[in-house]
């Protein structure tokens, strides 16, 4: 997590971000017309897999079990997830480039990190592996392009700022488990 996030969502392990994603949609969802499945089915045709589906990111390499963390310094999201299969994700990238994503790549911090436009002028994805860790950005049209700054401001991170405002969050979910967060409205 980097120095100052504007926001910070935590779970324990993947499966329990899901199930409380699930537990959103599934309260909020009736009111817009919105179902766990379409969601999911929405997030597969942008990303190629549904990452509220548990066997979907299985198959990709993802640790279901592992850790997964969200947060930003503006709009656009990071994620970063344990991964138990890193090969399965890079043969998982290795199609989608078969299949016509073009990507560029830099270094950053002795790690590649790659770039694609998933939704031509609307959406730009960004990803990194290292250490068994994989990091995914979303960079919308209307948020602030951050360059690779988003990849280096958390992978070294220097600072905890942010921590105070975590212990808070953390507490105050002590009777529940799965998503803790907090939004720092700057």
């Amino acid at each position: 997590v980097p120095a100052s996030p504007s926001y910070v969502f935590a779970a324990p392990t993947f499966a329990d971000a899901q199930h409380g994603i699930h537990d959103a949609i599934d309260g909020l969802g009736m009111f817009v017309g919105v179902t766990v499945d379409g969601a999911g089915s929405e997030l597969a045709r942008m990303l190629v897999v549904n990452p509220l589906a548990e066997a979907a990111v299985t198959a990709i390499g993802v640790d279901v079990q592992g850790g997964i963390v969200a947060f930003s310094e503006d709009l656009a999201p990071t994620f970063v997830v344990r991964l138990n299969a890193p090969e399965q994700m890079q043969a998982f990238l290795d199609k989608q480039r078969e299949r016509g994503m073009v990507s560029r790549s830099v270094i950053v911090d002795g790690v590649e990190l790659y770039t694609a436009e998933v939704i031509r002028g609307e959406l730009d994805i960004s990803w990194a592996i290292a250490d068994s860790w994989m990091w995914i950005h979303f960079t919308p049209a209307f948020a602030r392009n951050e360059g690779t700054a988003w990849f280096s401001n958390s992978h070294k991170s220097p600072s905890t700022d942010w921590a105070r405002e975590w212990s808070w969050a953390h507490a105050a979910a002590a009777s529940t488990k799965g998503l803790v967060g907090f939004i720092d409205p700057k």
